[in-house]
């Protein structure tokens, strides 16, 4: 199991890598074409389209791959067929409502309160328009990791995309550049072809069967809540921190910190990649109480995050000047903030996947209110040190949360499941 773990691991890896790499050059291709604001007020925009989609799958992304993994184990394709009939009612339901929601808001408030994090750049909300198409790409991507395609699962849920629209910006830049708003439009077009897919791929392996009743709409919705409310405070943790940015210093400040941030989730890459490959593992072993199982590949999963991961922290840390320069003039202060969010990135390697370890055992409560405390504590901090500190102590603040929300998870692994993450068990 320790092999295969490794092996899933590494392919997963290997395609969050050039997703990243794409990712970068999408990155890239806005920062020359439109400079640290502009950047700032395409990435707060697309902040803003990945938060509402997370608003619009209502925490079921976990609660898919804690059912369908097990279903799958089980061959319960009922179950299966039920689960996927909630979901798409209930994403359908919920980004409609959320959409005639966020157009009433910005009618009535003429978009001031937008213009905080867009600047003069407003047209590139139209980039709003993607968060449906983010939704149910990123649920059903779900079944496919939950069914152990992560090759196809990580293509869905972190490639394709960023792919298909740094292609066709890149071809914009070198023929005819275009403004912010068509960037966005860019952006959103591939954003649907790639749901396009998605559905697809799971239509060929989970196929509707009669309804038999094992799963609602309301039943997904309500055994989701708890998922929904974590995901909901990470999300914002990013989202307010780069409104705090824009609210307490100038617009530049916004883009540098969005490229740090972006460069910094390099990092983040090894504990995705292990989580993909663990968290279904984590459903089944947890489901059918063998909690030995569980602890050996907990640790196990530590271990490679540790090994993998602290070579990327050191190579990111000292190439900082080089790689924020290759974003153009207005970049280079950048480096001492990717070198702060470093920091909290490498106390989230040494804890291993504990929160995945607490969503897939039913645990999800206690790391509920660890991300409320911890996302009230970033807000506080943000106001009092950021309109002194700019990006560098958004850096500071975001780093400190990101360590503080793994080293209690870790406890509460330890107090709930009997699995000391704090004690290294490399063998």
């Amino acid at each position: 199991m320790q092999r295969k773990l490794a092996r899933q691991a590494a392919i997963v890896f290997s395609l969050k890598v050039a997703g990243a790499a794409v990712a970068l050059a999408l990155h890239w291709v806005i920062a020359r074409m439109y400079g640290p604001a502009g950047t700032g007020a395409f990435f707060f925009a697309l902040t803003t389209a990945s938060l509402m989609a997370l608003v619009a799958r209502l925490g079921t992304e976990n609660q898919i791959v804690r059912t369908a993994a097990p279903a799958i184990a089980h061959s319960d394709f009922h179950l299966l067929s039920d689960l996927r009939r909630a979901t798409n009612r209930l994403i359908l339901f919920s980004a409609t409502a959320l959409m005639i929601v966020f157009l009433s808001v910005v009618a009535l408030a003429n978009a001031e309160v937008l213009r905080l994090g867009l600047g003069e750049n407003t047209a590139a909300m139209g980039i709003v328009l993607a968060f449906p198409a983010i939704a149910v790409t990123l649920t059903h991507a779900e079944f496919l990791r939950a069914d152990g395609r992560l090759v196809w699962y990580q293509i869905i849920s972190g490639l394709l995309t960023p792919f298909l629209a740094s292609l066709l910006l890149a071809v914009a830049f070198l023929v005819h550049p275009i403004p912010v708003s068509y960037a966005a439009l860019v952006y959103v077009a591939a954003a649907f072809v790639t749901t396009a897919i998605a559905l697809w791929l799971v239509r060929r392996r989970i196929t509707l069967l009669p309804p038999k009743g094992l799963l609602t709409p309301l039943k997904l919705a309500g055994s989701s809540r708890d998922l929904f409310l974590i995901g909901l405070t990470a999300a914002l943790t990013d989202w307010i921190m780069m409104l705090l940015l824009a609210r307490y210093t100038a617009p530049e400040a916004v883009g540098i910190y969005s490229t740090a941030a972006r460069v910094a989730i390099a990092v983040s890459l090894v504990l995705a990649s292990v989580n993909v490959a663990a968290a279904p593992k984590f459903a089944v072993l947890s489901a059918g109480g063998h909690r030995e199982d569980l602890q050996a590949s907990a640790r196990h999963a530590r271990n490679l995050l540790v090994l993998s991961g602290l070579p990327v922290v050191i190579i990111l840390a000292i190439s900082a000047d080089w790689i924020m320069g290759l974003f153009g003039q207005g970049f280079e202060d950048g480096a001492a903030v990717l070198r702060v969010l470093l920091l909290g990135h490498t106390v989230s390697l040494a804890m291993g996947s504990v929160g995945n370890l607490l969503l897939m055992s039913g645990n999800e409560r206690p790391l509920l209110w660890i991300a409320i405390s911890c996302t009230s504590g970033m807000i506080i901090a943000g106001i009092l040190i950021l309109p002194e500190n700019g990006a560098l102590g958004a850096a500071a603040v975001a780093g400190a949360t990101l360590a503080a929300r793994n080293l209690l998870a870790a406890l509460v692994v330890w107090q709930r499941l009997g699995i000391n993450m704090f004690l290294p068990t490399i063998r």
